[in-house]
């Protein structure tokens, strides 16, 4: 009996150590990351929904992304107690363009 509840609680210890982060598609997820997403054909995808639905969230977290499909289409992120877009308009489109290209100069 004190075997199985050895051998219960070292195997359990060893899952929750090892469940400190997640990879999909990587057997070696990045210590600094919760979960380390590595695909070369494929992408995240992000819940999509409509700005209703969106608004429907009861109690969203902080940093909480989702993909609106309807009016002002685009990734909108909860902060400071209400929704934003995370790219407002085509001006910022292009800035935002424009500092990615200007750091991978």
């Amino acid at each position: 009996m004190i075997r199985i509840l050895v051998s219960s609680f070292l195997l359990l210890a060893t899952l929750e150590n090892q469940a400190q982060n997640v990879g999909i598609g990587t057997r070696t997820p990045h210590p600094s990351a919760i979960l380390d997403v590595a695909d070369t054909g494929r992408g995240l995808l992000i819940p999509r929904m409509t700005a209703n639905q969106r608004q429907d969230i009861s109690n969203p977290v902080p940093g909480l992304m989702v993909y609106q499909t309807d009016g002002n289409v685009g990734f909108y992120f909860f902060t400071n107690g209400q929704w934003q877009p995370i790219i407002k308009d085509d001006k910022e489109y292009i800035r935002m363009r424009n500092l990615y290209y200007i750091s991978n100069l």
